[in-house]
Protein backbone atom coordinates (compact mmCIF):
# COMPACT_ATOMS: atom_id res chain seq x y z
CA UNK A 1 0.00 0.00 0.00
CA UNK A 2 1.43 3.36 -1.06
CA UNK A 3 1.72 6.18 1.42
CA UNK A 4 2.58 9.77 0.58
CA UNK A 5 3.91 12.60 2.65
CA UNK A 6 1.08 14.73 4.00
CA UNK A 7 0.27 17.61 1.70
CA UNK A 8 1.81 15.99 -1.37
CA UNK A 9 -0.94 15.08 -3.83
CA UNK A 10 0.41 15.87 -7.33
CA UNK A 11 1.67 12.85 -9.26
CA UNK A 12 4.21 12.72 -12.06
CA UNK A 13 1.34 12.70 -14.59
CA UNK A 14 -0.31 15.79 -13.10
CA UNK A 15 3.04 17.58 -12.75
CA UNK A 16 3.77 16.89 -16.44
CA UNK A 17 0.28 18.07 -17.34
CA UNK A 18 0.94 21.30 -15.44
CA UNK A 19 4.20 21.94 -17.31
CA UNK A 20 2.72 21.17 -20.74
CA UNK A 21 -0.28 23.41 -20.12
CA UNK A 22 2.03 26.22 -18.98
CA UNK A 23 4.16 25.95 -22.12
CA UNK A 24 1.59 25.61 -24.91
CA UNK A 25 -0.04 28.99 -25.38
CA UNK A 26 -0.48 31.61 -28.08
CA UNK A 27 3.17 31.85 -29.18
CA UNK A 28 3.35 28.75 -31.34
CA UNK A 29 0.15 29.69 -33.19
CA UNK A 30 0.99 33.33 -33.95
CA UNK A 31 4.76 33.50 -34.53
CA UNK A 32 5.15 31.73 -37.89
CA UNK A 33 3.93 34.73 -39.89
CA UNK A 34 6.58 36.96 -38.33
CA UNK A 35 9.34 34.39 -38.85
CA UNK A 36 8.48 34.18 -42.56
CA UNK A 37 9.16 37.90 -42.98
CA UNK A 38 12.88 37.17 -42.50
CA UNK A 39 13.27 33.45 -43.25
CA UNK A 40 11.79 31.51 -46.18
CA UNK A 41 13.90 28.35 -46.05
CA UNK A 42 12.28 25.35 -44.33
CA UNK A 43 15.34 23.94 -42.57
CA UNK A 44 16.19 27.15 -40.64
CA UNK A 45 12.50 27.57 -39.71
CA UNK A 46 12.46 24.08 -38.23
CA UNK A 47 15.81 24.64 -36.53
CA UNK A 48 14.36 27.67 -34.74
CA UNK A 49 12.05 25.35 -32.81
CA UNK A 50 14.65 22.61 -32.34
CA UNK A 51 17.28 25.03 -30.98
CA UNK A 52 14.65 26.70 -28.81
CA UNK A 53 13.76 23.29 -27.38
CA UNK A 54 17.42 22.43 -26.73
CA UNK A 55 17.89 25.73 -24.86
CA UNK A 56 14.80 24.98 -22.79
CA UNK A 57 16.09 21.46 -22.05
CA UNK A 58 19.41 22.96 -20.92
CA UNK A 59 17.49 25.12 -18.48
CA UNK A 60 15.58 22.04 -17.33
CA UNK A 61 18.83 20.25 -16.45
CA UNK A 62 19.98 23.22 -14.33
CA UNK A 63 16.65 23.54 -12.56
CA UNK A 64 16.46 19.79 -12.02
CA UNK A 65 19.73 19.90 -10.09
CA UNK A 66 18.62 22.90 -8.01
CA UNK A 67 15.13 21.60 -7.31
CA UNK A 68 16.52 18.22 -6.25
CA UNK A 69 18.84 19.90 -3.75
CA UNK A 70 16.21 22.47 -2.65
CA UNK A 71 12.78 20.80 -3.04
CA UNK A 72 10.52 23.60 -1.88
CA UNK A 73 7.77 25.66 -3.54
CA UNK A 74 8.52 29.20 -4.60
CA UNK A 75 10.26 28.92 -7.95
CA UNK A 76 13.04 31.40 -8.68
CA UNK A 77 12.20 33.33 -5.52
CA UNK A 78 13.18 30.36 -3.36
CA UNK A 79 16.13 29.14 -5.45
CA UNK A 80 17.78 32.55 -5.92
CA UNK A 81 17.08 33.72 -2.37
CA UNK A 82 18.80 30.65 -0.99
CA UNK A 83 21.70 30.40 -3.48
CA UNK A 84 22.46 34.11 -4.08
CA UNK A 85 20.63 36.76 -2.03
CA UNK A 86 17.03 37.38 -0.87
CA UNK A 87 16.86 40.69 -2.80
CA UNK A 88 17.67 38.90 -6.08
CA UNK A 89 15.10 36.24 -5.27
CA UNK A 90 12.50 38.91 -4.54
CA UNK A 91 13.16 40.67 -7.89
CA UNK A 92 12.96 37.39 -9.79
CA UNK A 93 9.74 36.50 -8.00
CA UNK A 94 8.10 39.79 -9.00
CA UNK A 95 9.09 39.30 -12.64
CA UNK A 96 7.84 35.70 -12.64
CA UNK A 97 4.54 36.63 -11.05
CA UNK A 98 3.84 39.40 -13.56
CA UNK A 99 5.70 38.90 -16.84
CA UNK A 100 6.28 35.16 -16.51
CA UNK A 101 2.78 33.92 -15.72
CA UNK A 102 0.18 36.67 -15.44
CA UNK A 103 0.84 38.33 -18.81
CA UNK A 104 0.84 35.10 -20.88
CA UNK A 105 -2.34 33.92 -19.14
CA UNK A 106 -4.09 37.18 -19.96
CA UNK A 107 -2.83 37.04 -23.57
CA UNK A 108 -4.19 33.51 -23.99
CA UNK A 109 -7.54 34.49 -22.50
CA UNK A 110 -7.82 37.53 -24.79
CA UNK A 111 -6.99 35.39 -27.81
CA UNK A 112 -9.72 32.95 -26.79
CA UNK A 113 -12.15 35.85 -26.58
CA UNK A 114 -10.99 37.07 -29.99
CA UNK A 115 -11.67 33.69 -31.62
CA UNK A 116 -15.02 33.21 -29.89
CA UNK A 117 -16.16 36.70 -30.91
CA UNK A 118 -15.70 35.71 -34.54
CA UNK A 119 -18.08 32.78 -34.10
CA UNK A 120 -20.42 34.68 -31.79
CA UNK A 121 -20.13 38.38 -32.77
CA UNK A 122 -22.18 39.55 -29.79
CA UNK A 123 -19.43 38.44 -27.38
CA UNK A 124 -16.93 40.98 -26.09
CA UNK A 125 -13.43 39.48 -26.08
CA UNK A 126 -12.33 41.30 -22.90
CA UNK A 127 -15.41 40.12 -21.00
CA UNK A 128 -14.81 36.57 -22.22
CA UNK A 129 -11.17 36.75 -21.09
CA UNK A 130 -12.16 38.08 -17.66
CA UNK A 131 -14.81 35.39 -17.16
CA UNK A 132 -12.40 32.61 -18.18
CA UNK A 133 -9.62 33.79 -15.87
CA UNK A 134 -12.03 34.32 -12.97
CA UNK A 135 -13.72 30.95 -13.58
CA UNK A 136 -10.42 29.07 -13.59
CA UNK A 137 -9.40 30.77 -10.34
CA UNK A 138 -12.67 29.69 -8.73
CA UNK A 139 -12.22 26.08 -9.86
CA UNK A 140 -8.73 25.85 -8.37
CA UNK A 141 -9.78 27.67 -5.18
CA UNK A 142 -12.79 25.41 -4.65
CA UNK A 143 -11.05 22.08 -4.27
CA UNK A 144 -7.52 20.76 -4.87
CA UNK A 145 -8.70 17.45 -6.34
CA UNK A 146 -11.16 19.23 -8.60
CA UNK A 147 -8.39 21.55 -9.79
CA UNK A 148 -6.07 18.62 -10.53
CA UNK A 149 -8.74 16.73 -12.48
CA UNK A 150 -9.67 19.85 -14.41
CA UNK A 151 -6.01 20.58 -15.22
CA UNK A 152 -5.29 17.02 -16.34
CA UNK A 153 -8.42 16.66 -18.48
CA UNK A 154 -8.10 20.01 -20.24
CA UNK A 155 -4.39 19.46 -20.94
CA UNK A 156 -5.21 16.05 -22.42
CA UNK A 157 -7.91 17.67 -24.57
CA UNK A 158 -5.48 20.38 -25.73
CA UNK A 159 -2.91 17.75 -26.73
CA UNK A 160 -5.52 15.65 -28.56
CA UNK A 161 -6.73 18.66 -30.57
CA UNK A 162 -3.18 19.60 -31.57
CA UNK A 163 -2.34 15.99 -32.51
CA UNK A 164 -5.54 15.77 -34.58
CA UNK A 165 -4.62 19.03 -36.32
CA UNK A 166 -1.16 17.65 -37.10
CA UNK A 167 -2.42 14.27 -38.33
CA UNK A 168 -5.17 15.69 -40.55
CA UNK A 169 -2.74 18.29 -41.87
CA UNK A 170 -0.75 15.56 -43.60
CA UNK A 171 -3.84 14.49 -45.58
CA UNK A 172 -4.66 17.80 -47.29
CA UNK A 173 -5.26 17.58 -51.03
CA UNK A 174 -2.98 20.40 -52.09
CA UNK A 175 0.17 20.29 -49.99
CA UNK A 176 3.18 22.55 -50.43
CA UNK A 177 6.44 21.15 -51.85
CA UNK A 178 8.78 21.08 -48.85
CA UNK A 179 12.14 19.64 -47.98
CA UNK A 180 13.48 19.66 -44.44
CA UNK A 181 17.01 18.92 -45.62
CA UNK A 182 19.48 21.84 -45.41
CA UNK A 183 20.01 23.81 -48.61
CA UNK A 184 22.82 26.08 -49.77
CA UNK A 185 22.77 29.24 -47.69
CA UNK A 186 20.83 27.73 -44.75
CA UNK A 187 23.87 27.79 -42.46
CA UNK A 188 24.32 31.49 -43.22
CA UNK A 189 20.68 32.09 -42.29
CA UNK A 190 21.08 30.20 -38.99
CA UNK A 191 24.10 32.34 -38.11
CA UNK A 192 22.36 35.59 -39.06
CA UNK A 193 20.97 38.26 -36.76
CA UNK A 194 17.44 37.75 -38.11
CA UNK A 195 17.57 34.10 -37.00
CA UNK A 196 18.68 35.17 -33.51
CA UNK A 197 15.90 37.78 -33.33
CA UNK A 198 13.27 35.21 -34.30
CA UNK A 199 14.71 32.76 -31.78
CA UNK A 200 13.72 35.20 -29.02
CA UNK A 201 10.04 34.81 -29.96
CA UNK A 202 10.44 31.04 -30.11
CA UNK A 203 11.88 31.04 -26.59
CA UNK A 204 8.78 32.91 -25.41
CA UNK A 205 6.72 30.00 -26.74
CA UNK A 206 8.81 27.62 -24.61
CA UNK A 207 8.37 29.57 -21.38
CA UNK A 208 6.69 27.56 -18.65
CA UNK A 209 9.06 24.57 -18.66
CA UNK A 210 10.06 25.50 -15.11
CA UNK A 211 6.52 25.96 -13.77
CA UNK A 212 6.54 22.78 -11.71
CA UNK A 213 9.15 24.17 -9.28
CA UNK A 214 6.54 26.64 -8.03
CA UNK A 215 4.56 23.74 -6.54
CA UNK A 216 7.42 21.53 -5.35
CA UNK A 217 5.92 21.12 -1.88
CA UNK A 218 2.82 19.49 -3.38
CA UNK A 219 4.53 16.94 -5.65
CA UNK A 220 4.79 13.30 -4.64
CA UNK A 221 8.44 12.17 -4.44
CA UNK A 222 9.75 15.60 -5.52
CA UNK A 223 13.43 14.64 -5.85
CA UNK A 224 12.50 12.27 -8.66
CA UNK A 225 9.26 13.56 -10.16
CA UNK A 226 10.20 17.25 -10.53
CA UNK A 227 13.14 16.42 -12.81
CA UNK A 228 11.23 13.73 -14.70
CA UNK A 229 8.21 15.98 -15.28
CA UNK A 230 10.28 18.88 -16.60
CA UNK A 231 12.41 16.71 -18.91
CA UNK A 232 9.52 14.68 -20.32
CA UNK A 233 7.20 17.66 -20.79
CA UNK A 234 9.76 19.94 -22.42
CA UNK A 235 10.86 17.27 -24.89
CA UNK A 236 7.24 16.35 -25.66
CA UNK A 237 6.31 19.99 -26.31
CA UNK A 238 9.39 20.45 -28.51
CA UNK A 239 8.24 17.54 -30.72
CA UNK A 240 4.72 19.01 -30.88
CA UNK A 241 6.04 22.46 -31.82
CA UNK A 242 8.25 21.11 -34.62
CA UNK A 243 5.44 18.99 -36.08
CA UNK A 244 2.88 21.78 -35.75
CA UNK A 245 5.04 24.33 -37.55
CA UNK A 246 5.88 21.82 -40.25
CA UNK A 247 2.15 21.28 -40.83
CA UNK A 248 1.64 25.07 -41.07
CA UNK A 249 4.22 25.16 -43.88
CA UNK A 250 2.99 21.91 -45.44
CA UNK A 251 -0.61 23.06 -45.79
CA UNK A 252 -0.35 26.81 -46.46
CA UNK A 253 1.69 28.78 -49.02
CA UNK A 254 4.43 30.89 -47.46
CA UNK A 255 3.25 34.08 -49.15
CA UNK A 256 -0.17 33.66 -47.54
CA UNK A 257 1.26 33.40 -44.01
CA UNK A 258 4.10 35.91 -44.34
CA UNK A 259 3.71 38.80 -41.94
CA UNK A 260 0.38 37.51 -40.66
CA UNK A 261 -0.27 37.10 -36.95
CA UNK A 262 -3.61 35.49 -37.68
CA UNK A 263 -6.15 34.97 -40.43
CA UNK A 264 -9.28 37.14 -40.42
CA UNK A 265 -12.21 37.90 -42.72
CA UNK A 266 -11.73 40.85 -45.08
CA UNK A 267 -14.10 43.81 -44.97
CA UNK A 268 -14.47 45.55 -48.32
CA UNK A 269 -14.73 49.31 -48.31
CA UNK A 270 -17.01 51.21 -50.68
CA UNK A 271 -15.64 50.91 -54.24
CA UNK A 272 -13.31 47.96 -53.45
CA UNK A 273 -13.59 44.39 -54.68
CA UNK A 274 -11.58 41.18 -54.32
CA UNK A 275 -10.79 38.69 -57.10
CA UNK A 276 -10.06 35.12 -56.05
CA UNK A 277 -7.85 32.67 -57.90
CA UNK A 278 -10.07 29.66 -57.34
CA UNK A 279 -7.64 27.27 -59.01
CA UNK A 280 -5.00 27.86 -56.35
CA UNK A 281 -6.84 29.20 -53.30
CA UNK A 282 -9.33 27.13 -51.35
CA UNK A 283 -12.39 29.06 -50.31
CA UNK A 284 -15.16 26.48 -50.33
CA UNK A 285 -15.27 25.44 -54.00
CA UNK A 286 -15.05 21.78 -54.88
CA UNK A 287 -12.61 20.54 -57.50
CA UNK A 288 -14.13 20.89 -60.98
CA UNK A 289 -14.24 17.41 -62.50
CA UNK A 290 -17.27 17.95 -64.73
CA UNK A 291 -15.36 18.54 -67.97
CA UNK A 292 -17.11 21.89 -68.35
CA UNK A 293 -16.13 25.39 -67.37
CA UNK A 294 -17.56 26.37 -64.01
CA UNK A 295 -18.00 30.02 -63.15
CA UNK A 296 -19.05 31.29 -59.76
CA UNK A 297 -19.78 34.88 -58.84
CA UNK A 298 -19.99 36.55 -55.48
CA UNK A 299 -19.82 40.27 -56.09
CA UNK A 300 -21.72 43.22 -54.73
CA UNK A 301 -21.28 46.06 -57.21
CA UNK A 302 -23.99 48.67 -57.39
CA UNK A 303 -24.28 52.33 -58.36
CA UNK A 304 -24.38 54.47 -55.26
CA UNK A 305 -27.69 55.96 -56.36
CA UNK A 306 -29.29 52.50 -56.36
CA UNK A 307 -28.15 51.56 -52.86
CA UNK A 308 -30.89 50.68 -50.38
CA UNK A 309 -29.91 49.83 -46.82
CA UNK A 310 -30.92 46.35 -45.72
CA UNK A 311 -31.05 44.45 -42.45
CA UNK A 312 -29.55 41.32 -43.99
CA UNK A 313 -26.42 39.91 -42.41
CA UNK A 314 -23.63 37.56 -43.49
CA UNK A 315 -24.14 33.87 -42.81
CA UNK A 316 -20.69 33.23 -41.34
CA UNK A 317 -20.19 36.35 -39.23
CA UNK A 318 -23.73 37.49 -38.58
CA UNK A 319 -22.60 41.05 -39.31
CA UNK A 320 -23.51 43.63 -41.95
CA UNK A 321 -20.93 45.08 -44.29
CA UNK A 322 -18.73 47.70 -42.70
CA UNK A 323 -19.95 50.51 -44.98
CA UNK A 324 -22.38 49.40 -47.68
CA UNK A 325 -24.01 46.58 -45.71
CA UNK A 326 -26.14 44.31 -47.87
CA UNK A 327 -28.17 45.53 -50.85
CA UNK A 328 -31.81 44.83 -51.60
CA UNK A 329 -32.50 43.39 -55.02
CA UNK A 330 -33.01 45.97 -57.79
Amino acid sequence: MKTHTKGRHISFFSASSFVIASMIGTGVFTSMGYQLKDIHSIFPLMMLWVIGGIIALSGVLCYAELSTALPRSGGEYHLLSYSLHPSIGFAAGIVSATVGFTAPSVASAILLGKYLSRIFPFLDQLIVASVVIGGLHLIHMKNIRLGIRFQDSFTAMKICIILAFIIFGFFVEQSQPLTILPLDGDLKIILSSSFAANLVWVLYAYTGWNSVIYISDEIINPKLNISRAMLFSTFFVMVLYVLLNYVFLYTTPINVMEGKEDFAPMNARYGEFYMWDGANLKHGNKKNETGSTRVSFDFRVLPRSKYVESGKKSVTQGMPFEIGQYYEEL
